[in-house]
């Protein structure tokens, strides 16, 4: 087990690499001056001097050659200084732990939203095939799946916000708040966990070895829970490992609708006012979300499947 999550962490780095010089050429290849554009915030008058644009340059390591310039900046990225924001002046890392909670606070409820709807939708659905429940689950899969979590925001702020007033519309304050933004990211996501989960299900239910486990004199609960769910899962902890870093690393459109505080309405405002520290930081911290969430989904998966961290072994 060790080996194994040895050798997933060594096939990281260079995955790690490559999103950092993806990450350092947004700097490089934006329209327009950066260290203009940082000086332009940070002088006294409106118009930066020379010597302003070449300290902002010097601030924001854009001297030198461009591999240069580019190992200056990953030198920083790793003892996390990112440089500063030209909003607000404080460095990007402080500023993305400053949105990160609420994100965070998001995160967890649409993917409660996700595991109480998603997953006993597609066990249901494939307990009981071509039957009305069947029916049903597949047509909320089938919206889940084309409505734009934007337009299903939209939605529940019409429905819960303006007609029932039931429910706050923007803004982070206590748990009224959080029910619909967690509804829109949680609603879309559960209809591709229901159908993903059903045709696992039916597959794993089709398998000789669930014959055999009813042919032992196994409940219905045990083959179901047991057998059939536990080898069912192995794709869909896959897809919640993508799904739980797409969250994480700001859910854009529904954090900008709700004017939820969070690093993904963060982002926007940072791309509408030039901020490129600010822009690449959110880049940088997006990918690495999805990176980490890979790497646990291949740790669990030998919890999960221990043939997986047999065959991880043997091949060492």
């Amino acid at each position: 087990m060790v080996g194994y999550v040895a050798r997933r962490a060594l096939q990281i780095i260079p995955v790690v690499i490559g999103i950092s010089v993806i990450t350092w050429l947004m700097m490089s290849l934006a329209p327009g001056d950066a260290a203009e554009i940082y000086a332009r915030q940070f002088a006294e008058n409106e118009r930066p001097t020379p010597a302003d644009i070449e300290r902002a340059r010097k601030e924001l390591a854009l001297e030198g050659h461009p591999i240069e310039q580019y190992l200056r900046w990953a030198g920083r990225a790793v003892h996390g200084d990112l440089g500063r924001s030209f909003r607000s002046g404080r460095y990007v890392v402080r500023e993305i732990m400053i949105y990160l909670p609420a994100t965070l606070q998001l995160t967890a409820s649409g993917a409660l939203v996700i595991l109480v709807i998603g997953l006993p939708m597609g066990v249901v659905a494939a307990l009981y095939h071509n039957r009305w429940p069947d029916v049903l689950a597949r047509f909320f899969a089938l919206l889940g799946v084309g409505l734009p979590s934007f337009w299903l925001a939209l939605l529940l702020i019409w429905l819960f916000a303006v007609q029932l007033q039931w429910l706050p519309s923007v803004g982070r304050g206590d748990w009224r708040n959080l029910i619909l933004p967690a509804l829109a990211l949680g609603i879309v996501g559960s209809g591709s966990y229901t159908r993903l989960l059903r045709a696992t299900m039916l597959d794993a239910l089709s398998q000789e070895y669930i014959t055999a486990a009813r042919a032992r004199g196994v409940g219905p609960a045990g083959v179901v829970i047991r057998h059939a769910l536990r080898n069912a899962l192995i794709p869909v902890v896959t897809k919640f490992g993508l799904t739980f870093g797409a969250l994480l690393s700001g859910a854009v459109f529904v954090e900008t609708i709700f004017s939820w505080p969070g690093v993904g309405k963060f982002a926007v405002d940072s791309i509408s006012a030039k901020d490129y520290p600010s822009v690449q930081g959110f880049v940088l911290f997006a990918s690495l979300t999805y990176v980490a969430a890979n790497f646990l989904i291949d740790v669990v998966y030998p919890l999960i499947d221990p043939r997986i961290g047999s065959r991880a072994r043997a091949s060492a």
